[in-house]
Protein backbone atom coordinates (compact mmCIF):
# COMPACT_ATOMS: atom_id res chain seq x y z
CA UNK A 1 0.00 0.00 0.00
CA UNK A 2 1.03 3.60 -0.58
CA UNK A 3 -0.02 7.11 0.31
CA UNK A 4 -1.68 8.62 -2.75
CA UNK A 5 -1.62 12.31 -3.82
CA UNK A 6 -4.77 12.97 -1.76
CA UNK A 7 -3.03 11.73 1.41
CA UNK A 8 -4.89 8.42 1.66
CA UNK A 9 -3.35 4.97 2.08
CA UNK A 10 -4.60 2.62 -0.62
CA UNK A 11 -3.76 -0.51 -2.55
CA UNK A 12 -2.46 0.04 -6.06
CA UNK A 13 -1.30 -1.66 -9.24
CA UNK A 14 1.53 -0.60 -11.52
CA UNK A 15 1.23 -1.68 -15.17
CA UNK A 16 4.22 -1.01 -17.41
CA UNK A 17 5.39 1.70 -15.01
CA UNK A 18 1.99 3.44 -14.90
CA UNK A 19 0.79 3.29 -11.30
CA UNK A 20 -2.64 3.97 -9.84
CA UNK A 21 -0.74 5.26 -6.78
CA UNK A 22 -0.09 8.44 -8.78
CA UNK A 23 -3.82 9.12 -9.03
CA UNK A 24 -6.82 9.57 -6.77
CA UNK A 25 -7.78 5.97 -7.39
CA UNK A 26 -9.17 3.16 -5.24
CA UNK A 27 -8.00 -0.21 -6.58
CA UNK A 28 -9.39 -3.56 -5.42
CA UNK A 29 -7.26 -6.60 -6.24
CA UNK A 30 -9.31 -9.21 -4.38
CA UNK A 31 -9.38 -11.46 -7.48
CA UNK A 32 -5.58 -11.63 -7.64
CA UNK A 33 -5.13 -14.37 -5.02
CA UNK A 34 -6.13 -17.39 -7.12
CA UNK A 35 -3.95 -19.99 -8.85
CA UNK A 36 -3.84 -20.86 -12.57
CA UNK A 37 -5.35 -23.96 -14.10
CA UNK A 38 -3.02 -26.80 -15.11
CA UNK A 39 -3.15 -27.71 -18.80
CA UNK A 40 -4.42 -31.30 -18.88
CA UNK A 41 -6.20 -33.42 -21.45
CA UNK A 42 -8.85 -36.03 -20.70
CA UNK A 43 -9.18 -39.09 -22.96
CA UNK A 44 -12.16 -41.45 -22.70
CA UNK A 45 -11.66 -45.08 -23.74
CA UNK A 46 -14.76 -47.18 -24.56
CA UNK A 47 -15.22 -50.01 -22.09
CA UNK A 48 -12.94 -48.44 -19.49
CA UNK A 49 -14.23 -46.63 -16.44
CA UNK A 50 -12.82 -43.17 -15.86
CA UNK A 51 -10.70 -40.99 -18.14
CA UNK A 52 -6.99 -41.01 -18.81
CA UNK A 53 -5.37 -37.73 -17.78
CA UNK A 54 -2.42 -36.33 -19.70
CA UNK A 55 -0.59 -33.44 -18.08
CA UNK A 56 1.03 -31.12 -20.64
CA UNK A 57 3.50 -29.82 -18.06
CA UNK A 58 2.28 -26.24 -18.10
CA UNK A 59 -0.23 -23.82 -16.60
CA UNK A 60 -2.76 -21.79 -18.55
CA UNK A 61 -2.93 -18.00 -18.66
CA UNK A 62 -5.29 -16.34 -16.20
CA UNK A 63 -7.60 -13.34 -16.51
CA UNK A 64 -7.94 -11.09 -13.48
CA UNK A 65 -10.26 -8.14 -12.97
CA UNK A 66 -9.17 -5.14 -10.93
CA UNK A 67 -12.05 -2.98 -9.74
CA UNK A 68 -11.10 0.71 -9.86
CA UNK A 69 -12.70 3.95 -8.79
CA UNK A 70 -11.21 7.23 -10.03
CA UNK A 71 -12.32 10.28 -8.06
CA UNK A 72 -11.31 12.55 -10.94
CA UNK A 73 -12.40 11.71 -14.49
CA UNK A 74 -9.48 13.67 -15.94
CA UNK A 75 -7.04 11.49 -14.01
CA UNK A 76 -8.75 8.42 -15.45
CA UNK A 77 -8.32 9.83 -18.95
CA UNK A 78 -4.60 10.29 -18.31
CA UNK A 79 -4.23 6.78 -16.87
CA UNK A 80 -6.22 5.24 -19.74
CA UNK A 81 -4.14 6.85 -22.47
CA UNK A 82 -0.84 5.95 -20.83
CA UNK A 83 -1.62 2.25 -20.35
CA UNK A 84 -3.26 1.82 -23.76
CA UNK A 85 -0.20 3.35 -25.44
CA UNK A 86 1.86 0.39 -24.16
CA UNK A 87 2.32 -2.59 -26.46
CA UNK A 88 2.73 -6.23 -25.57
CA UNK A 89 3.02 -7.84 -22.15
CA UNK A 90 4.11 -5.52 -19.35
CA UNK A 91 5.33 -5.99 -15.79
CA UNK A 92 2.46 -5.77 -13.33
CA UNK A 93 3.09 -4.95 -9.68
CA UNK A 94 0.26 -5.34 -7.18
CA UNK A 95 0.43 -4.03 -3.61
CA UNK A 96 -1.51 -7.07 -2.42
CA UNK A 97 1.59 -9.10 -3.39
CA UNK A 98 4.54 -6.77 -2.73
CA UNK A 99 7.25 -9.40 -3.23
CA UNK A 100 6.08 -10.49 -6.68
CA UNK A 101 5.41 -9.25 -10.18
CA UNK A 102 3.58 -10.75 -13.15
CA UNK A 103 3.61 -10.32 -16.91
CA UNK A 104 0.26 -9.04 -18.13
CA UNK A 105 -1.56 -7.44 -21.03
CA UNK A 106 -4.85 -5.56 -21.13
CA UNK A 107 -7.69 -7.65 -22.51
CA UNK A 108 -10.94 -6.14 -23.71
CA UNK A 109 -12.07 -2.54 -23.82
CA UNK A 110 -11.89 -0.06 -20.95
CA UNK A 111 -15.51 0.89 -20.36
CA UNK A 112 -15.97 3.13 -17.31
CA UNK A 113 -19.23 3.92 -15.58
CA UNK A 114 -19.24 7.71 -15.24
CA UNK A 115 -21.15 9.63 -12.60
CA UNK A 116 -21.31 12.71 -10.43
CA UNK A 117 -21.88 16.38 -11.22
CA UNK A 118 -20.48 17.14 -14.69
CA UNK A 119 -19.24 13.53 -14.92
CA UNK A 120 -16.72 14.10 -12.14
CA UNK A 121 -15.73 10.48 -11.38
CA UNK A 122 -15.86 6.98 -12.80
CA UNK A 123 -15.55 3.30 -11.93
CA UNK A 124 -14.49 0.38 -14.07
CA UNK A 125 -13.11 -3.14 -14.12
CA UNK A 126 -9.67 -3.42 -15.70
CA UNK A 127 -9.30 -6.86 -17.30
CA UNK A 128 -5.75 -8.21 -17.50
CA UNK A 129 -4.59 -11.45 -19.06
CA UNK A 130 -1.53 -12.73 -17.24
CA UNK A 131 1.11 -15.37 -17.62
CA UNK A 132 0.53 -17.96 -14.89
CA UNK A 133 3.86 -17.32 -13.14
CA UNK A 134 4.19 -15.04 -10.14
CA UNK A 135 7.85 -14.01 -10.39
CA UNK A 136 9.58 -13.33 -7.09
CA UNK A 137 11.37 -10.00 -6.98
CA UNK A 138 14.14 -11.75 -5.05
CA UNK A 139 14.87 -13.72 -8.22
CA UNK A 140 15.54 -10.63 -10.34
CA UNK A 141 18.95 -9.80 -8.85
CA UNK A 142 22.06 -11.01 -10.69
CA UNK A 143 24.12 -13.46 -8.61
CA UNK A 144 27.85 -13.77 -9.33
CA UNK A 145 28.75 -17.47 -9.20
CA UNK A 146 32.23 -18.83 -8.53
CA UNK A 147 32.94 -22.26 -9.98
CA UNK A 148 31.79 -24.91 -7.53
CA UNK A 149 29.29 -22.61 -5.81
CA UNK A 150 25.75 -23.67 -4.95
CA UNK A 151 22.51 -21.97 -5.92
CA UNK A 152 19.27 -22.69 -4.05
CA UNK A 153 15.83 -22.47 -5.61
CA UNK A 154 13.41 -21.61 -2.78
CA UNK A 155 10.25 -22.48 -4.76
CA UNK A 156 8.46 -25.65 -5.87
CA UNK A 157 8.98 -24.98 -9.58
CA UNK A 158 11.86 -25.26 -12.06
CA UNK A 159 13.28 -21.81 -12.84
CA UNK A 160 14.51 -20.82 -16.30
CA UNK A 161 17.34 -18.36 -15.66
CA UNK A 162 19.05 -15.62 -17.62
CA UNK A 163 22.79 -16.33 -17.47
CA UNK A 164 25.50 -13.82 -18.39
CA UNK A 165 28.77 -15.49 -19.40
CA UNK A 166 31.96 -13.39 -19.52
CA UNK A 167 34.77 -14.88 -21.54
CA UNK A 168 34.65 -18.32 -23.12
CA UNK A 169 34.38 -21.77 -21.59
CA UNK A 170 32.03 -24.44 -20.34
CA UNK A 171 29.21 -23.69 -17.88
CA UNK A 172 27.44 -26.48 -16.01
CA UNK A 173 24.32 -25.78 -13.96
CA UNK A 174 22.61 -28.69 -12.25
CA UNK A 175 24.30 -31.26 -14.52
CA UNK A 176 23.56 -29.53 -17.87
CA UNK A 177 26.49 -28.02 -19.77
CA UNK A 178 26.65 -25.25 -22.37
CA UNK A 179 29.93 -24.28 -24.02
CA UNK A 180 30.37 -20.62 -24.98
CA UNK A 181 32.78 -20.24 -27.89
CA UNK A 182 32.89 -16.46 -28.42
CA UNK A 183 33.69 -13.73 -25.90
CA UNK A 184 31.02 -11.03 -26.08
CA UNK A 185 31.46 -9.87 -22.46
CA UNK A 186 28.84 -10.98 -21.77
CA UNK A 187 27.02 -13.60 -23.81
CA UNK A 188 23.43 -13.69 -22.57
CA UNK A 189 21.82 -17.13 -22.44
CA UNK A 190 18.07 -16.81 -21.89
CA UNK A 191 16.64 -20.16 -20.89
CA UNK A 192 13.05 -18.91 -20.94
CA UNK A 193 13.10 -18.17 -24.67
CA UNK A 194 15.89 -20.73 -25.32
CA UNK A 195 18.15 -18.32 -27.11
CA UNK A 196 21.57 -16.67 -26.80
CA UNK A 197 22.42 -13.10 -27.70
CA UNK A 198 24.81 -10.24 -27.09
CA UNK A 199 24.15 -6.51 -27.01
CA UNK A 200 25.76 -4.14 -29.49
CA UNK A 201 24.72 -0.54 -30.01
CA UNK A 202 21.81 -1.09 -27.65
CA UNK A 203 20.39 -3.90 -29.79
CA UNK A 204 20.17 -7.65 -29.20
CA UNK A 205 22.33 -9.62 -31.67
CA UNK A 206 21.94 -13.34 -32.24
CA UNK A 207 24.64 -15.50 -30.63
CA UNK A 208 23.08 -18.96 -30.92
CA UNK A 209 25.77 -20.12 -33.34
CA UNK A 210 28.43 -19.49 -30.67
CA UNK A 211 27.06 -21.83 -28.00
CA UNK A 212 26.94 -25.63 -27.85
CA UNK A 213 24.42 -27.49 -25.70
CA UNK A 214 25.99 -30.77 -24.65
CA UNK A 215 22.69 -32.30 -23.54
CA UNK A 216 20.52 -30.51 -26.10
CA UNK A 217 18.74 -28.62 -23.33
CA UNK A 218 18.98 -25.15 -21.85
CA UNK A 219 19.45 -24.91 -18.12
CA UNK A 220 16.69 -25.16 -15.56
CA UNK A 221 17.21 -24.73 -11.83
CA UNK A 222 15.06 -27.28 -9.96
CA UNK A 223 13.76 -26.80 -6.42
CA UNK A 224 16.49 -27.19 -3.82
CA UNK A 225 20.24 -26.79 -4.23
CA UNK A 226 22.20 -27.14 -7.49
CA UNK A 227 25.93 -26.94 -8.15
CA UNK A 228 27.34 -24.45 -10.65
CA UNK A 229 30.73 -25.05 -12.25
CA UNK A 230 32.36 -23.15 -15.09
CA UNK A 231 35.64 -22.36 -16.84
CA UNK A 232 34.60 -18.90 -18.04
CA UNK A 233 36.11 -15.69 -16.71
CA UNK A 234 32.96 -15.11 -14.70
CA UNK A 235 29.25 -15.79 -14.82
CA UNK A 236 26.19 -14.14 -13.31
CA UNK A 237 22.75 -15.70 -12.93
CA UNK A 238 19.37 -13.96 -12.76
CA UNK A 239 17.43 -17.00 -11.54
CA UNK A 240 13.84 -15.84 -12.13
CA UNK A 241 12.29 -17.72 -9.22
CA UNK A 242 8.53 -18.10 -9.60
CA UNK A 243 5.50 -19.57 -7.93
CA UNK A 244 1.75 -19.70 -8.60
Amino acid sequence: MVTTPDGKIRHYISFGGVSTADYKCICNGSESFGAPERDVEKVSIPGRNGDLTFDNGRFKDVTIKYAMFFEDILEFEDFKNKVLALRGAQKLYDSHHPDEYRMASISGAMEPSVGGYLNAYCSLELNLTMYPQRYLQSGETAIAMASGAMITNPTQFDAKPLVMVYGTGNVNIGGKSIYVETNYNPTYIDCEIQSAYYISGGEHKDANSTITLSSGDFWTIPPGTSTVTHSATRIEIIPRWWCV
